[in-house]
Protein backbone atom coordinates (compact mmCIF):
# COMPACT_ATOMS: atom_id res chain seq x y z
CA UNK A 1 0.00 0.00 0.00
CA UNK A 2 2.88 2.45 0.53
CA UNK A 3 4.57 1.77 -2.18
CA UNK A 4 1.89 2.21 -4.29
CA UNK A 5 1.05 5.84 -3.00
CA UNK A 6 4.76 6.84 -3.12
CA UNK A 7 4.77 5.67 -6.79
CA UNK A 8 1.08 7.69 -7.57
CA UNK A 9 3.83 10.73 -6.09
CA UNK A 10 6.40 10.08 -8.19
CA UNK A 11 4.11 10.20 -11.18
CA UNK A 12 2.00 13.45 -10.49
CA UNK A 13 4.79 15.21 -9.71
CA UNK A 14 6.20 15.66 -13.42
CA UNK A 15 2.64 16.06 -14.60
CA UNK A 16 2.43 18.87 -12.38
CA UNK A 17 5.40 19.95 -13.25
CA UNK A 18 4.28 19.93 -16.98
CA UNK A 19 1.39 21.59 -16.50
CA UNK A 20 2.97 24.45 -14.64
CA UNK A 21 5.54 24.94 -17.57
CA UNK A 22 5.14 28.60 -18.54
CA UNK A 23 4.61 29.33 -22.45
CA UNK A 24 6.81 31.64 -24.13
CA UNK A 25 5.53 35.27 -23.80
CA UNK A 26 4.93 36.94 -27.40
CA UNK A 27 6.08 40.24 -28.22
CA UNK A 28 3.25 42.42 -29.61
CA UNK A 29 3.62 43.25 -33.56
CA UNK A 30 4.73 46.99 -33.54
CA UNK A 31 2.02 48.74 -35.28
CA UNK A 32 3.42 50.18 -39.04
CA UNK A 33 3.71 53.91 -39.57
CA UNK A 34 1.76 55.20 -42.29
CA UNK A 35 3.48 56.62 -45.40
CA UNK A 36 0.96 60.03 -45.02
CA UNK A 37 -0.72 61.26 -41.96
CA UNK A 38 -3.31 63.97 -42.67
CA UNK A 39 -4.44 66.72 -40.04
CA UNK A 40 -7.56 68.94 -40.89
CA UNK A 41 -7.87 72.73 -39.61
CA UNK A 42 -11.56 71.39 -38.89
CA UNK A 43 -14.02 68.92 -38.24
CA UNK A 44 -16.27 70.35 -40.63
CA UNK A 45 -16.61 73.52 -42.83
CA UNK A 46 -19.75 75.65 -44.13
CA UNK A 47 -20.58 75.52 -47.29
CA UNK A 48 -18.40 78.66 -49.37
CA UNK A 49 -15.87 78.14 -46.63
CA UNK A 50 -12.37 76.48 -46.37
CA UNK A 51 -9.97 74.67 -44.26
CA UNK A 52 -6.55 74.38 -43.72
CA UNK A 53 -4.68 70.71 -44.89
CA UNK A 54 -1.56 69.50 -43.47
CA UNK A 55 0.32 66.38 -44.89
CA UNK A 56 3.26 64.99 -42.87
CA UNK A 57 5.59 62.22 -44.76
CA UNK A 58 8.48 60.88 -42.37
CA UNK A 59 9.72 58.50 -44.62
CA UNK A 60 11.97 58.61 -47.78
CA UNK A 61 8.83 58.34 -50.59
CA UNK A 62 7.57 60.35 -52.84
CA UNK A 63 3.97 61.75 -53.33
CA UNK A 64 2.95 62.07 -56.49
CA UNK A 65 -0.01 64.39 -55.90
CA UNK A 66 -2.95 65.33 -54.21
CA UNK A 67 -6.26 66.60 -55.92
CA UNK A 68 -9.52 67.88 -54.10
CA UNK A 69 -12.94 68.39 -56.05
CA UNK A 70 -14.40 70.61 -55.42
CA UNK A 71 -11.86 73.63 -54.22
CA UNK A 72 -8.07 74.08 -55.06
CA UNK A 73 -6.32 71.74 -57.06
CA UNK A 74 -3.17 70.76 -55.17
CA UNK A 75 -0.72 68.98 -57.65
CA UNK A 76 3.10 68.24 -57.72
CA UNK A 77 5.57 66.09 -56.72
CA UNK A 78 7.22 66.08 -52.98
CA UNK A 79 10.03 64.29 -51.75
CA UNK A 80 9.59 62.78 -48.21
CA UNK A 81 10.44 63.47 -45.07
CA UNK A 82 8.00 66.74 -45.34
CA UNK A 83 5.48 68.46 -43.54
CA UNK A 84 3.34 70.70 -45.71
CA UNK A 85 -0.35 72.19 -45.14
CA UNK A 86 -2.16 73.34 -47.80
CA UNK A 87 -5.08 75.72 -48.29
CA UNK A 88 -8.70 73.60 -49.60
CA UNK A 89 -10.33 76.17 -51.34
CA UNK A 90 -13.79 76.92 -51.11
CA UNK A 91 -15.89 74.18 -50.80
CA UNK A 92 -19.61 73.86 -52.04
CA UNK A 93 -20.12 70.19 -50.73
CA UNK A 94 -19.02 67.01 -49.19
CA UNK A 95 -16.07 65.98 -50.94
CA UNK A 96 -12.74 63.89 -50.85
CA UNK A 97 -8.94 64.79 -50.49
CA UNK A 98 -6.73 62.36 -52.65
CA UNK A 99 -3.32 61.53 -52.43
CA UNK A 100 -1.44 59.13 -54.53
CA UNK A 101 2.37 58.17 -53.56
CA UNK A 102 5.13 56.80 -55.38
CA UNK A 103 4.60 52.98 -54.17
CA UNK A 104 0.99 52.98 -55.26
CA UNK A 105 -0.96 53.62 -52.95
CA UNK A 106 -3.52 56.04 -53.02
CA UNK A 107 -5.01 57.90 -49.60
CA UNK A 108 -8.34 58.87 -49.35
CA UNK A 109 -9.63 61.35 -46.96
CA UNK A 110 -13.27 62.46 -46.46
CA UNK A 111 -14.20 66.72 -45.93
CA UNK A 112 -17.79 67.16 -45.09
CA UNK A 113 -19.32 70.33 -45.79
CA UNK A 114 -22.94 71.52 -43.74
CA UNK A 115 -25.93 73.82 -44.98
CA UNK A 116 -25.09 77.81 -43.23
CA UNK A 117 -28.29 79.33 -44.65
CA UNK A 118 -29.80 81.79 -42.30
CA UNK A 119 -33.38 82.39 -44.51
CA UNK A 120 -33.86 78.32 -45.46
CA UNK A 121 -37.06 79.90 -47.48
CA UNK A 122 -34.28 81.29 -50.44
CA UNK A 123 -32.99 77.66 -50.46
CA UNK A 124 -36.33 76.19 -51.17
CA UNK A 125 -37.54 78.79 -53.68
CA UNK A 126 -33.88 78.25 -55.65
CA UNK A 127 -34.26 75.13 -55.54
CA UNK A 128 -37.83 73.48 -55.74
CA UNK A 129 -38.17 73.81 -59.44
CA UNK A 130 -35.29 74.05 -62.53
CA UNK A 131 -35.43 77.49 -64.27
CA UNK A 132 -35.19 78.41 -67.68
CA UNK A 133 -33.80 81.79 -69.19
CA UNK A 134 -36.45 84.33 -70.73
CA UNK A 135 -34.46 87.68 -71.00
CA UNK A 136 -31.10 89.36 -70.41
CA UNK A 137 -30.55 92.83 -70.23
CA UNK A 138 -28.13 95.66 -69.01
CA UNK A 139 -29.37 98.27 -66.52
CA UNK A 140 -27.54 100.90 -64.84
CA UNK A 141 -26.59 101.12 -61.19
CA UNK A 142 -29.57 103.19 -60.45
CA UNK A 143 -31.76 100.69 -61.58
CA UNK A 144 -32.53 102.25 -65.20
CA UNK A 145 -32.98 100.31 -68.77
CA UNK A 146 -29.50 100.57 -70.60
CA UNK A 147 -29.88 97.72 -73.46
CA UNK A 148 -31.79 94.83 -74.36
CA UNK A 149 -29.73 91.35 -75.37
CA UNK A 150 -31.47 88.59 -77.60
CA UNK A 151 -31.82 85.35 -76.84
CA UNK A 152 -30.97 82.32 -79.01
CA UNK A 153 -33.63 79.09 -78.86
CA UNK A 154 -31.14 77.23 -77.73
CA UNK A 155 -29.84 79.27 -75.10
CA UNK A 156 -33.65 79.61 -73.88
CA UNK A 157 -33.90 75.60 -73.96
CA UNK A 158 -31.98 75.19 -71.68
CA UNK A 159 -32.44 73.86 -67.56
CA UNK A 160 -31.12 75.40 -64.85
CA UNK A 161 -30.95 72.99 -61.60
CA UNK A 162 -30.08 74.39 -58.12
CA UNK A 163 -29.89 71.33 -56.05
CA UNK A 164 -30.02 70.88 -52.61
CA UNK A 165 -26.52 69.20 -51.84
CA UNK A 166 -25.23 72.65 -53.33
CA UNK A 167 -24.56 71.21 -56.52
CA UNK A 168 -25.99 72.87 -59.87
CA UNK A 169 -26.15 72.08 -63.68
CA UNK A 170 -27.84 73.43 -66.84
CA UNK A 171 -28.94 70.89 -68.76
CA UNK A 172 -30.21 70.84 -72.74
CA UNK A 173 -33.48 69.44 -73.40
CA UNK A 174 -33.61 65.25 -73.33
CA UNK A 175 -29.77 65.04 -71.63
CA UNK A 176 -29.42 63.36 -68.74
CA UNK A 177 -28.53 64.30 -65.46
CA UNK A 178 -24.62 63.32 -64.18
CA UNK A 179 -24.73 64.90 -61.37
CA UNK A 180 -21.77 63.16 -59.22
CA UNK A 181 -19.60 64.28 -62.17
CA UNK A 182 -21.22 68.16 -61.50
CA UNK A 183 -18.11 70.56 -60.75
CA UNK A 184 -20.29 73.74 -60.09
CA UNK A 185 -21.60 74.15 -57.29
CA UNK A 186 -23.38 77.37 -55.45
CA UNK A 187 -24.10 78.57 -51.88
CA UNK A 188 -25.55 81.81 -50.03
CA UNK A 189 -23.38 84.62 -48.71
CA UNK A 190 -25.96 87.12 -46.89
CA UNK A 191 -28.05 88.40 -50.00
CA UNK A 192 -25.98 87.35 -52.20
CA UNK A 193 -25.98 83.76 -54.61
CA UNK A 194 -22.45 82.26 -55.56
CA UNK A 195 -21.82 80.52 -57.99
CA UNK A 196 -19.19 78.86 -59.88
CA UNK A 197 -16.14 75.39 -60.19
CA UNK A 198 -14.24 76.08 -57.39
CA UNK A 199 -11.85 74.02 -59.26
CA UNK A 200 -11.70 75.54 -61.98
CA UNK A 201 -10.81 79.72 -60.75
CA UNK A 202 -10.95 81.63 -57.65
CA UNK A 203 -13.08 83.91 -59.22
CA UNK A 204 -17.13 82.99 -58.99
CA UNK A 205 -20.44 84.93 -60.32
CA UNK A 206 -21.14 86.99 -57.09
CA UNK A 207 -24.88 88.49 -57.90
CA UNK A 208 -27.54 89.58 -55.96
CA UNK A 209 -30.86 88.07 -56.53
CA UNK A 210 -34.91 88.75 -56.30
CA UNK A 211 -36.24 85.56 -55.88
CA UNK A 212 -40.21 84.52 -56.05
CA UNK A 213 -42.29 80.81 -56.61
CA UNK A 214 -41.92 81.73 -60.40
CA UNK A 215 -39.15 84.54 -60.62
CA UNK A 216 -35.47 84.55 -60.35
CA UNK A 217 -33.50 87.62 -61.25
CA UNK A 218 -29.26 87.34 -61.28
CA UNK A 219 -27.58 90.88 -61.24
CA UNK A 220 -24.25 90.62 -62.03
CA UNK A 221 -21.59 93.14 -61.95
CA UNK A 222 -20.23 94.54 -65.35
CA UNK A 223 -19.21 97.45 -67.22
CA UNK A 224 -19.84 98.88 -70.48
CA UNK A 225 -16.98 100.49 -71.86
CA UNK A 226 -17.66 104.20 -72.21
CA UNK A 227 -14.73 106.82 -71.45
CA UNK A 228 -15.02 106.92 -68.49
CA UNK A 229 -16.02 103.41 -67.67
CA UNK A 230 -19.61 102.62 -66.88
CA UNK A 231 -20.76 100.57 -63.74
CA UNK A 232 -23.59 98.37 -64.83
CA UNK A 233 -25.58 95.09 -63.81
CA UNK A 234 -25.81 92.18 -65.98
CA UNK A 235 -29.72 91.26 -65.68
CA UNK A 236 -30.67 87.57 -65.98
CA UNK A 237 -34.43 86.60 -65.45
CA UNK A 238 -35.39 82.97 -65.17
CA UNK A 239 -38.96 81.26 -64.76
CA UNK A 240 -40.41 78.29 -63.94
Amino acid sequence: MVKSLKFGFLVAIPLLLATCKKEPVKTPDVPEEPLLTFYLSKDSVPCGDSMQIRIICKKNIQMGFSTMKPGKIISGTLQGPFDKTFSSGKLYFTTQLVSNTGFGETFTVPIKVYENVKNPEKTRLLTQKPWKLVSLSTVLLDGSFFDDWPLSDEEKSYSYYYYTNHRMESLKPGAKSNIDNVAGGWYFSGNYLIMGDPAATPEFYRDSIVITETELIRYNPSAILTDPITPCWYKYTYHH
